[in-house]
């Protein structure tokens, strides 16, 4: 049975989701008062009637608003403790909540962990820098060269890190296994052999494409616009100090009053990482290391979206290797409703995929700990309701650019202030 992929109420307290707990009696005392919250709040919900054609209707509108963004916050820290990549996760969840006087500061903590700590896996739209011009000199050519000197430089940069990214994956998408467009497969004054080079170097081509059909015809090969996606996004060394003012002049006393408590925890998302048990993230994706190939791959234009938007991740296939490592296998994931879309275009029959390296030295692979860490992010935006949030936002600034007349959008308004001051 698969796994429902949308809002769903946080696990009971007994539940072997989150086994841990029972042998944890401070886990298992803040997760079960942040039970009791949400099934308080949930029911003052469903006690809240839906909007009719009345003078309060505005007033309801709102309420109900306000108490289904308090759930999904709730939610986040929830599923937070069931897809925790490292226990330490929830032992730093369960201090939070000790520490918190009543209900609005919990749902807060909520709040500030969707907006810091989900968002930095989340890129915001049009953000991402777009290279489309013809590289002077092919990847193909770059990346031999590299392996004989044995040197690659460290990317510093966007452009690097795609650049870099694209001459290890072979100017694949790694989900579909496309070419680029700008490779020299498709180029007229590439030499045959080249072109049979570049397909021959290939470990896997697109879906219902063999080798021996290309033989004549390399340019058939289906392309992509090749894109370079960020496991974990830039804004992860951003001080989160740089939004308090923004909810000091905008947001509930109680609700700056948090960020201000929360700064003694966190000043910047690695902080948070660094109280889950990932002290040494700070090391590796600290300023321009942002850009390391561990953090990069190569994906076509269609499928980064959907994963810039934690609407697809990738979920680790255990296997015993010969030489004792676990492997770079992963399985496609996305949510129900994408689930069959996100497939079609895999290269693999089994929706797995496989990444793959000319030289691990000179071109590392994705990291294992940041794909399970984007993943477990995406399946916390989903079960909380957090990724549909994020969603509705994207909406109502597309197409309208303006609140709803009834105030019930005025998320939208708070989360673009909060965008605008952070990159600032």
């Amino acid at each position: 049975m698969s796994t429902p992929w949308g809002p769903t109420k946080i696990p009971r307290v007994n539940s072997t989701r989150i086994i841990d707990l029972r042998f944890e009696p401070d886990w298992n005392s803040a997760y079960g008062r942040l039970v009791d919250i949400e099934r308080r709040y949930s029911k003052m919900l469903a006690d809240t009637p839906e909007a009719r054609d009345t003078t309060e209707a505005l007033d309801t509108t709102e309420a109900r608003a306000t108490l289904q963004t308090h759930i999904m916050h709730l939610r986040v820290i929830g599923w937070l403790y069931v897809f925790a990549v490292r226990l330490q996760c929830r032992h730093e969840l369960s201090l939070r909540i000790v520490s918190c006087p009543d209900d609005e500061t919990v749902i807060d903590l909520g709040r500030f962990l969707c907006d810091q700590y989900l968002r930095a896996f989340r890129k915001a739209k049009d953000r991402i820098p777009s290279d489309s011009s013809h590289p002077s000199r092919n990847s193909f050519d770059r990346r031999r060269e590299t392996i004989e000197k044995k040197l690659i430089p460290a990317p510093i940069n966007y452009s690097d890190a795609k650049r870099y990214a694209c001459e290890r994956d072979n100017d694949q998408c790694v989900f579909t296994k496309q070419f680029s467009r700008l490779s020299p497969l498709y180029d007229d004054h590439t030499p045959d052999s080249n072109r049979q080079a570049i397909l021959r170097s290939a470990r896997a081509l697109p879906r219902s494409t063999k080798l021996e059909d290309l033989s004549g015809t390399p340019e058939t090969t289906p392309f992509c616009k090749l894109e370079c996606a960020h496991i974990f996004s830039e804004s992860i060394n951003q001080n989160i100090a740089t939004d308090a003012n923004y909810y000091k002049k905008f947001c509930q006393l109680t609700f700056y009053l948090l960020y201000y408590t929360m700064q003694a925890w966190a000043t910047s998302v690695l902080d948070i990482l660094e109280s889950f048990g990932h002290s040494h993230l700070r090391q590796e994706l600290q300023g321009a290391l942002i850009h390391r190939l561990e953090n990069v791959i190569s994906i076509s234009s269609e499928y980064l979206d959907m994963f810039d938007s934690l609407d697809l991740w990738l979920e680790h296939v255990v296997r015993a290797a010969e030489d004792g490592e676990e492997g770079h296998r992963y399985l496609v994931r996305a949510p129900n409703r994408r689930q069959a879309m996100v497939l079609v275009k895999v290269y693999s029959d089994d929706g797995i995929i496989e990444f793959t390296t000319p030289n691990e030295r000179l071109y590392p692979l994705p990291s294992r700990e940041y794909i399970q860490l984007h993943a477990a992010a995406c399946k916390v935006a989903h079960m909380s309701g957090a990724a549909d949030h994020f969603s509705k936002i994207d909406r109502a600034l597309d197409e309208d650019g303006v609140l709803a007349e009834d105030g019930h959008q005025m998320f939208v308004l708070a989360d673009r202030l909060r965008q605008a001051i952070a990159a600032h």
